[in-house]
């Protein structure tokens, strides 16, 4: 994994939040215990109570910011143990877009079916257009290595071996799953224009992009991604997207003909 410097960091909004800061202070293994006994905690609290407090906390912060009621959003990654803590992106983007409708891409079933049944429950199926499948720069199948104690860590298997991480470990287990491109999977899905396109998918982020070449000759206003792989800034720039925040997953950018309020100059 990258470091999470970039050479525009000190001009950036920080957006990062409390358990990024724990993250950079801690060694990996005490923080992914602590991560854990987070996660099962939250299980137990009550949607309303950690999704209000999640929502209330993250609105005023980049991504979440730049979202209006009536918006389109993409989100693909959508892991349960995140959902279940009260952490899901996914989540925050539904209760934020309103009148709006949030795109979801996930390739895992068990993922996939958490966040039907939290979104039924919920009340927030009519906001949600859900795709079971991954994010790729074409149509295809792709292997999944999936670790069910840890949905976040899911990972394609030639993202794993593109980063010479050929050895599987035991608790990860295979499974071929169709992928697509986001350009077909927004088509189909008869939306207009994303305001804010958000990738966390375990370092396949620029692939994806690959994938969105119909779409960003329509000005998309911003993009999050993960901090899972290297280069990300200059990939952007390439795009005409600049850094401007830190956030809770690691950068947003704005495309360079949107201005200060969000709105393309064309």
């Amino acid at each position: 994994m990258q470091s999470e410097t970039m050479s525009n960091e000190k001009s950036s909004r920080n957006d990062r939040g409390l358990g990024k800061k724990i993250k950079s202070a801690m060694p990996s293994g005490p923080f992914s215990i602590l991560r854990a006994t987070f996660n099962k905690a939250m299980r137990l609290v009550p949607y309303r109570i950690k999704y209000g407090i999640a929502t209330r906390l993250r609105k005023s912060k980049y991504p979440y910011r730049v979202i209006r009621d009536g918006d389109v959003v993409v989100q693909v990654g959508a892991p349960k143990d995140i959902l279940l803590a009260g952490r899901s992106r996914a989540v925050n983007f539904l209760r934020l877009v309103g009148s709006g409708k949030t795109v979801i891409v996930e390739p895992d079933e068990t993922n996939c079916a958490a966040l039907k049944s939290f979104a039924t429950k919920n009340k927030l199926s009519d906001r949600m257009i859900l795709r079971h499948m991954g994010a790729w720069s074409s149509p295809g199948r792709l292997v999944l290595l999936s670790n069910p104690e840890h949905p976040a860590t899911n990972i394609l298997k030639v993202v794993q071996s593109a980063r010479g991480e050929d050895d599987q470990e035991p608790n990860y287990s295979g499974a071929e799953v169709p992928v697509d491109s986001l350009d077909n999977i927004l088509s189909d899905a008869k939306v207009a224009t994303p305001r804010l396109i958000s990738i966390t998918a375990n370092g396949a982020e620029p692939e994806i992009l690959k994938g969105l070449a119909q779409t960003f000759t329509s000005t998309v206003p911003y993009v999050s991604l993960a901090v899972t792989g290297t280069g990300y800034e200059e990939l952007m720039s390439e795009l005409d997207y600049e850094l401007i925040a830190l956030d809770d997953r690691g950068f947003t950018f704005k495309h360079r003909d949107v201005d200060a309020k969000g709105r393309a100059s064309h």
